[in-house]
């Protein structure tokens, strides 16, 4: 009889009875379990002395892995180099047959149309999201590591510890240095990393909340004389449409609020010692972090991959 320990389980292996049923099992189980009695205040002694910790889902990493598919997915898409299709020639004469005409010209280009609008579809909802998630990214970036440097003495008082944390996010940047331990500096809202943060967060509200501002929105003018539309140029209607779809969320401006959170991540790590900023990387990276309540610890319980085993006997 063999007890294997595995990382989640323990699994018993018996061999010479090849022949056991459920009943059986449940038998052995069962007379384990009776056996506890016997060995009850060993047991005891022995599970006062285990650490009992939570795991929990890294909101910070959580959000940085679904910004980073989007971003793959976007920049493969490559949007903004997409060539939409010509439109059909008009043609001086009427054709008999289909084969000859101007109606494959047509089926061509409405074929290509509806590709180029389907993949104009995934990007309106990638830049979307990105463009709403990303603020959220950077705003869960200070709050994790409000949660991991806040003074023993500011985490002890849940008001005080509550308020700071529901601040403005501005003002949240500002008092790092004085709320949080291992700061070298206090936080400089002057340089262009806090303000294009800012300015990130401030835009997020139009999209948000659903604003309407057609001065923002805006993409094409046209003229009506009584029903009939005047276009000041000539408009590839279809394609406009498309192309200014993405218009306030343009790939390139969705790609450059990621950069935002990054510089503002850097930036502020750049603020720590050498060793703290060490530890808050590590903490950073790990998706499920361990929470010891009784001890209010925050720690990395396993490593990037954790390999749980398998055996077959033959």
């Amino acid at each position: 009889m063999e007890f294997m320990g595995f990382t989640t389980r323990v699994e018993i292996w018996i061999e010479g009875f090849p022949n056991l049923g459920q009943e059986d099992w449940l038998a052995l189980v069962k007379a384990i379990k009776a056996d506890f009695k016997s060995y009850g205040n060993r047991l005891k002694k022995v599970r006062s002395d285990f650490e009992e910790w939570q795991l929990f889902y890294n909101p910070y990493k959580r959000l940085e892995s679904v910004v980073e598919q989007y971003v793959e997915r976007l920049t493969k898409l490559d949007i903004d180099h997409l060539e939409l299709p010509a439109q059909p020639q008009a043609r001086p004469l009427i054709y008999s047959s289909a084969e000859n005409g101007p109606a494959s010209d047509i089926d061509a280009f409405v074929e290509r149309m509806s590709v180029c609008g389907q993949k104009y579809a995934e990007a309106l909802g990638l830049c979307m999201s990105l463009r709403l998630i990303t603020p959220i990214f950077g705003e869960s970036f200070v709050n994790l590591l409000i949660f991991i440097l806040a003074r023993a003495e500011f985490k002890a008082d849940k008001r005080l510890y509550d308020d700071y944390r529901r601040k403005e996010i501005d003002i949240r940047l500002k008092l790092l240095s004085v709320n949080c331990v291992g700061f070298t500096k206090p936080v400089d809202g002057k340089k262009p990393e806090i303000r294009e943060f800012l300015r990130l967060m401030n835009e997020r509200n139009d999209l948000l909340h659903g604003n309407t501002d057609p001065a923002l929105l805006a993409f094409q003018t046209v003229y009506f004389d009584h029903m009939i539309p005047l276009f000041p140029t000539q408009v590839d209607f279809a394609g406009s449409i498309l192309r200014n779809s993405l218009n306030g969320i343009e790939p390139a401006t969705v790609l450059s609020g990621v950069n935002t959170v990054k510089n503002l991540a850097s930036y502020i790590s750049s603020l720590l010692e050498d060793k703290v900023r060490k530890q808050v990387e590590l903490i950073m990276s790990t998706r499920d972090l361990g929470w010891r309540s009784s001890t209010r610890r925050i720690g990395v319980l396993f490593g990037p991959g954790m390999i749980e085993g398998y055996i077959r006997r033959r």
